[in-house]
């Protein structure tokens, strides 16, 4: 909706300016189609113009990238697309990650005679390290991710 859209524009550039680790949002593109929404949740629908925000990041590999390796869960049946293919695929997406965001980490294979699944545990523990502090800073000022408000309090 083109609320929540300027909504998410506006968070991102305030998360930016705050040094909060964020993608950016490059524009919003409106549409001329509507969607029913109550958006107080108090059962008056209205109709909302539809809009899609553009984002900018270095990378869109995320955690959910790995999860197409996912086996059958027993209770749903879904899997991932790739289950089964993880011996060929997933070597390739961790060295990618290595190689581009954590390259200080792949040269401990050479510095410190580190195997390949320790190089790989450290970078793990680099991106639990990261992750932490980042929600960490989310809450710090409020924020709550997913469909959420970044909401400033001054006392």
């Amino acid at each position: 909706m083109l609320r929540s859209s300027i909504r998410e524009f506006l968070c991102s550039e305030a998360m930016a300016g705050l040094g909060i680790p964020t993608t950016r949002a490059a524009s919003v593109v409106v549409s001329d189609t509507r969607a029913e929404r109550d958006p107080l949740y108090n059962g008056k629908i209205i109709l909302e113009r539809c809009a899609i925000v553009l984002r900018l990041s270095p990378t869109f590999m995320r955690f959910g990238t790995f999860e197409i390796f996912k086996p059958m869960d027993p209770y749903s049946g879904a899997q991932g697309p790739s289950v089964g293919k993880e011996k060929t695929m997933l070597p390739p997406m961790l060295d990618y990650v290595l190689q581009n965001f954590y390259p200080e980490i792949a040269e401990l294979e050479k510095t410190q005679n580190l195997s390949r699944e320790d190089v790989y545990f450290e970078m793990y523990k680099e991106i639990v390290r990261r992750s932490a502090r980042l929600v960490a800073l989310w809450q710090c000022y409020g924020f709550c991710h997913g469909v959420g408000l970044l909401q400033l309090r001054f006392s």
